[in-house]
C-alpha cells in the first residue's frame, strides 16, 4: 500500500466500458426488463470458477461474483461476470413508487436481476433516482424517475437511449440538489473517437431526451464524470475540462483545469469537490473543503486541483461523493477521508486519508453513492467495494441499497458482505 502520511471507478472515477459498439437499431424502445429475484436457473461459476446451485450461490456458500458497482441515491447495482445486472434498493424498477414500500409485485429484501435487455451488461453508472448501463453492443439503457431527466419520460423500464452508440465511458449525474435552482439530472458518455455527448437537464446540459455533443470536447477525450450540478472530463493528453455550476468549476461552458502536463488518468466530480490521479499515481482534488473532501485542514478550498497530503504516488483510481472521497491503490487497498461512516463510526469528524476499517483487499472495483440527495433527512454517503468477486457496503442505507430492508439501521458503519452479489 501506497505511504499515507496523513491516513491514506461507470465505475470508480468514471464508468468505463471497453470497445466499439454495432448500432443495431431499436433506439428509443421501451424493453420488457422485468426485475427477478437472483435465482440462476443456468449453472453460473463463482471467482473460483466453483458451480453454482440452482440459487446462484456456490457450494462454498459465495455469491455469483461481480466485476463492476455502482450506487446512486437510491439502488446498488452491479455487473456479474455473465453480464447480468444485479440491483439492490428501494428505488432500482419503480420510476414512480415511493420511499415507503418496494413495488407490491417485487421483493425489495433480496438483489434483482434486470432481465430482458437485449444484450449483456459491461458497466453501470448510478445517481439521483436513476440508473444507465453500457451494454455489450455499446448502447445504453436507463431506468428510474422520470423527473430526473435521465429516464425518458413516462417509462416504466429500461428504455435504449435513442442516437447514442459506441459508449466507451459513462456517468450519471447525482442532482438535483435542493438548494441549487433548475439543476435537474444530466448524464454523460464518451463515444468511440472521443466526443462527449450529454442528456438531461440542469447546469450540464440544457434540457433534452436525446444526447447532443458538449462543445469543445467532440475528440480525444478519454473519460467523463458527472457530479451534482456539473461534469468535467480527460482530454488528450491526459488534460481536465469542466463546466457546469460548482465551487470546482464556474463557468456554465467548457474552461481547462488542468493541461496535459498533469497527466490525469482516472476522474471523479462529487457534489461541490472534484478529484483525479495524476501522473504516477498521485491523487489531485479541487473545490469546497467543506467536509474535508481535499484531505486538508479546514477550511482551505481551491480553485485548481491540489495535492491530497499523503497520496502522491502508486493510486490508479479515486471516486467522490457529497461529503467523503475515497482512492484505490494499484495493490487495491482502499483509502478515504472526509466526512462519514468511512473511517469514523459517527460520521461526524472530518478525517484526513486513511484505511476503511474491515473492508477487505485488494479491491478491485469502488463506488461511492451521494448520501439519499433530496430525500427529507438526506443521509450519509454510501460505500461499496468489490473484493475477491464479492460485493462489500458500508455507510448510509436510508433506501435500503445495501440491507435491501427499509427497516433495518439506517448507516451501516462497518462494511458487510451484501448478499446475493
Amino acid at each position: 500500500m501506497p505511504d499515507v502520511s496523513n491516513g491514506d471507478g461507470p465505475v470508480p472515477s468514471s464508468m468505463d466500458a471497453a470497445g466499439a459498439a454495432t448500432d443495431i437499431g431499436n433506439e428509443g424502445a421501451t424493453l420488457e426488463a422485468a426485475a427477478t429475484p437472483v435465482d440462476a436457473t443456468v449453472p453460473e461459476t463463482d471467482a473460483a470458477g466453483d458451480d453454482t446451485d440452482a440459487t446462484g450461490v456456490s457450494d462454498a456458500g459465495a455469491a455469483s461474483a461481480v466485476t463492476a458497482v455502482a450506487v446512486g441515491s437510491t439502488s446498488t447495482c452491479a455487473v456479474t461476470v455473465a453480464g447480468q445486472l444485479v440491483c439492490l434498493g428501494m428505488f432500482q424498477y419503480d420510476p414512480n413508487g415511493s420511499l415507503a414500500a418496494c413495488p407490491a409485485a417485487q421483493d425489495c429484501s433480496a438483489p434483482q436481476v434486470l432481465a430482458g435487455l437485449p444484450t449483456g451488461v459491461t458497466s453501470v453508472a448510478a445517481g439521483y433516482k436513476s440508473t444507465c448501463a453500457v451494454l455489450t453492443d455499446g448502447r445504453v439503457a436507463c431506468w428510474g424517475e422520470a423527473a430526473s431527466g435521465i429516464a425518458p419520460a413516462g417509462s416504466t423500464a429500461a428504455v435504449i437511449i435513442p442516437n447514442l452508440s459506441g459508449v466507451t465511458s459513462l456517468s450519471v449525474g447525482s442532482g438535483p440538489l435542493s438548494p441549487i435552482a433548475n439543476s435537474g439530472a444530466s448524464a454523460c458518455a464518451v463515444v468511440t473517437g472521443g466526443e462527449v455527448e450529454c442528456w438531461g437537464g440542469g447546469y450540464v446540459v440544457n434540457s433534452t431526451a436525446t444526447p447532443v455533443p458538449i462543445a469543445g470536447l467532440t475528440s480525444g477525450v478519454t473519460a467523463v464524470s458527472v457530479g451534482t450540478a456539473g461534469a468535467c472530463a480527460i482530454t488528450a493528453g491526459g488534460g481536465v475540462t469542466c463546466w457546469g455550476k460548482g465551487e470546482f468549476v464556474r463557468p456554465t461552458s467548457p474552461v481547462q483545469v488542468a493541461d496535459s502536463s498533469i497527466g490525469a488518468t482516472a476522474l471523479s466530480v462529487g457534489t461541490e469537490a472534484a478529484c483525479l490521479v495524476g501522473a504516477g499515481g498521485n491523487v489531485m482534488c479541487w473545490g469546497s473543503n467543506g467536509h474535508g473532501q481535499l484531505g486538508a485542514p479546514l477550511p482551505a478550498s481551491s480553485n485548481v486541483p491540489v495535492q491530497v497530503p499523503g497520496l502522491t504516488g502508486g493510486f490508479k483510481s479515486v471516486v467522490v461523493g457529497d461529503s467523503v472521497a475515497c482512492a484505490v491503490s494499484s495493490g487495491g487497498d482502499v483509502v478515504c477521508w472526509g466526512v462519514g461512516p468511512f473511517q469514523d463510526p459517527a460520521g461526524i469528524t472530518v478525517v484526513g486519508p486513511g484505511p476503511v476499517p474491515g473492508l477487505p483487499s485488494p479491491v478491485t472495483s469502488l463506488a461511492v453513492g451521494y448520501g439519499a440527495l433530496g430525500f427529507a433527512g438526506g443521509g450519509p454517503d454510501t460505500g461499496c467495494a468489490i473484493a475477491g468477486g464479492g460485493l462489500y457496503c458500508w455507510g448510509g442505507n436510508h433506501t435500503a441499497q445495501i440491507t435491501g430492508d427499509p427497516m433495518s439501521a439506517q448507516v451501516i458503519a462497518v462494511p458487510q458482505r451484501v448478499t446475493g452479489f
